[in-house]
């Protein structure tokens, strides 16, 4: 039975005359009519009546409308007429079933919404939305599930030079097959079919430059900055978290040249204790993040939280302090690319920390920079000064440009 004019008429003139909404709670039910409540103990019954072709407003015939019983609707109690089906009764109960959604295969961010008619439920027993009820009837409404977009695979070179900034030559490309979410672009897995065979530094002596954890509104527009200033290119390796929030920085990033990097979504630090599926999403909704963010950027590399409260990391720290430094110190000699030594004058490893840093400077050919009211940290104790010092010595070494 379709939902005619007339048949919506029935509907309205029972919502009007017998209050056709009643809200219940156990033992008791509550009519709405006429702005009176009323409660009874036992299952309330509406009754009502109307003149039969009474005239409305427009001129046109209203049936008469007699609710026989009561159906509940999703915890809703309708006032029932003959012949109600499923589908009117869903309408006076005002209930909108929720469309099912398209969403992305790594993240299940929303795609688009589907049309799909909800399914129904009528004592337990599925029913068309045209079924007719019975008086004391139960209709439950479930709304369509989700529905995961599709997956593509498709074949992509894996370059030589992982760095993306043309620092090594003479390298093989190798291949690799990703699975990724036929509308998003989300990564889903990638298996390698040919690994690269990495070149040779197109400089010797060439430094990768990487930054962690951004972007970040006030520090990331700084080290734009300076690499801008000196003409050096570098990683950024971004949390997804932070890509949603600070998508223009993620732009600008690019725009300046630089390469990002997938540094998760979150930055869990305790990610290696994990199963294997929480780490998987981790890293592919780090790069869906950055992938919205960048306005279509996949990211080529990856590098994992850490933090020092990871297992087993104190103790193996702990022990380099007590192990013999001469097997590194019988070698210094055989450094052969430019040498930087930055320390903290007042750094509390070293009894004298100046001829420290000389001594290793001596024995590499080194530079030393030592900073002033610094201790073992002086890049982030005096940030400005050894940012001064790094700089200007990448640019003697050959390394910008």
């Amino acid at each position: 039975m379709g939902l005619t004019v007339g048949r919506l008429a029935v509907l309205t003139a029972v919502a009007v005359a017998s209050g056709s909404l009643i809200s219940c709670s156990p033992g008791s039910a509550t009519v709405r009519s006429g702005g009176i409540s009323s409660t009874s103990a036992s299952r309330q019954t509406t009754t009502t009546s109307a003149t039969t072709g009474a005239t409305g407003a427009t001129g046109d015939s209203v049936p008469s409308v007699v609710p026989l019983s009561t159906v509940l609707v999703g915890g809703v109690v309708v006032a029932a007429t003959v012949g109600m089906t499923v589908a009117e009764a869903v309408l006076v109960a005002r209930l909108r079933p929720q469309s099912r959604r398209l969403v992305s295969v790594g993240t299940h961010r929303m795609l688009r919404t589907d049309k799909v008619p909800a399914a129904y439920l009528v004592d337990g027993v599925a029913a068309r939305s045209n079924s007719v009820l019975t008086p004391g009837a139960r209709v439950t409404v479930i709304a369509a599930p989700d529905r995961v977009e599709t997956t593509v695979v498709s074949r992509h070179q894996i370059a030589a030079d992982p760095s993306g900034a043309d620092l090594y030559v003479g390298g093989t490309p190798g291949q690799a097959e990703s699975r990724v979410g036929s509308i998003s672009g989300e990564l889903v897995s990638t298996r390698i079919v040919r690994a690269p065979v990495l070149g040779r530094l197109r400089h010797p002596g060439s430094v990768l430059l990487t930054f962690d954890d951004g972007p970040d509104p006030t520090f990331t527009p700084e080290v734009l900055q300076i690499l801008a200033a000196n003409h050096i290119h570098a990683i950024f390796c971004m949390i997804g978290a932070q890509a949603q929030a600070h998508p223009r920085m993620v732009r600008r990033v690019l725009a300046g040249g630089h390469t990002l990097c997938d540094h998760t979504q979150d930055h869990d630090e305790k990610l290696a204790r994990r199963g294997a599926h929480r780490i998987h999403t981790d890293i592919a909704q780090g790069a869906a993040s950055i992938l919205h963010a960048s306005g279509g950027i996949h990211t080529r590399f990856f590098r994992a939280p850490a933090s020092i409260k990871r297992p087993g990391y104190s103790k193996a720290f702990s022990l380099t302090t007590r192990t013999s430094h001469a097997p590194v110190e019988a070698r210094l000699a055989e450094v052969a690319g430019p040498t930087l030594v930055v320390m903290g004058q007042q750094d509390p490893d070293f009894p004298d920390p100046k001829a420290e840093a000389e001594w290793i400077a001596a024995a590499t050919k080194g530079t030393v920079v030592i900073v002033a009211e610094a201790g073992h940290y002086p890049q982030s104790q005096q940030p400005e000064l050894v940012a001064a010092a790094i700089v200007s010595f990448l640019a003697e070494a050959g390394s910008c440009g």
